[in-house]
């Protein structure tokens, strides 16, 4: 499978670079000096589970110069989707899965009313990883784990040929649930708990954990 990474974040690198250090044909997309600094010197992952660097990285500021892809791992924040969604549009063929790997749920629609049901899958993820500098990720905690599937819940070709492909990946726990909204939900609700305490007490997880 082709895969297109929009964008090239702590959750995009992180899980675009393993999929490409595998040998899997993945493209970046990035911009600016994080865009220069992949092309030049390829995209480097500090992880807990083993650092390591892809090079060459095939990167691009604009999805137009990458064509249509098997899949997109989306992985922006919440207020960028709707620009991602603008830009996304060139990558998209007959037959393009978009694996989102945001956190919430309402996403979904805009995907689905932007690209159609048959496009969309459901997705989430766990894993502490952010950007430290141009070209440069940090994973720095969580046990990386991903899980996705068909809306509805249905077993399809598609979705067990990507569950090998992740499946694959040293380091990565992979998963296909029997309600893949259910597992969004329940991420959902864990952030909106975590985030909310620290957004009152303005202190990392660990101080207000204790």
């Amino acid at each position: 499978m082709k895969f297109a990474i929009f964008a090239t974040g702590g959750v995009g690198g992180y899980f675009g670079g393993k999929l490409a250090q595998n040998g899997d044909d993945v493209s970046f997309v990035a911009r600016g000096k994080h865009k220069a600094a992949i092309a030049e010197s390829g995209l480097r992952v500090d992880s807990i589970g083993g650092d390591f660097v892809v090079k060459p990285a095939s990167v691009f500021e604009s999805p137009r110069s990458i064509g249509n892809v098997d899949v997109i791992v989306l992985a922006v924040k919440s207020w960028q989707l709707d620009e991602a969604i603008r830009e996304m549009k060139p990558l998209i063929g007959a037959q393009t899965m978009i694996l989102p790997l945001m956190n919430g749920v309402e996403h979904l629609e805009a995907l689905i009313s932007a690209f159609g049901r048959e496009h969309v899958l459901g997705g989430m993820c766990r894993i502490s990883s952010f950007v430290i500098d141009a070209g440069h990720v940090a994973h720095v905690g969580v046990q990386p784990f991903i899980a996705f599937g068909e809306l509805d819940n249905s077993k399809s070709v598609r979705v067990n040929e990507l569950k090998d492909i992740f499946a694959k990946l040293d380091g990565i726990t992979v998963d296909v649930p029997k309600d893949i909204m259910l597992a969004m939900w329940e991420k959902y609700l864990l952030i909106c708990a975590y985030s909310g305490v620290g957004a009152v007490t303005r202190q990392p997880v660990g101080v207000y954990r204790s």
